[in-house]
């Protein structure tokens, strides 16, 4: 056996080139890394789309901006506590984006 790593299958783009290049982050299930897994992709296409609605809704209160804010976390990492302040639902998120949560 090996001590060989896996890479994630994803084929990235880099921000200035002509030519994609395979994801140098280690594969963590089915041979995809925790960002480029389909079920990940999912899961922030569905947050992504919900966050789209609510800021064409333009939601001006806090509260609704925090009811808004639960709803994506819930679909993406629950729990989330209903006193939860939207300082910490923006970090959670944020954390989400930068693959932090698994």
């Amino acid at each position: 056996m090996s001590d060989e790593k896996v890479y994630c299958r994803e084929q990235v783009w880099p921000a200035k080139g002509w030519h994609p290049y395979r994801c140098t982050k280690t594969a963590t299930k089915d041979g995809w890394c925790a960002l480029h897994h389909p079920d990940a992709k999912k899961k922030r296409e569905e947050a992504s789309k919900i966050l789209w609605e609510a800021k064409s809704l333009k939601a001006k209160t806090d509260t609704q901006a925090r009811a808004v804010g639960r709803k994506v976390i819930d679909i993406l990492i629950p729990p989330v506590s209903a006193d939860m302040s939207s300082t910490e639902i923006l970090r959670r998120y944020n954390k989400l984006i930068r693959g932090e949560y698994k």
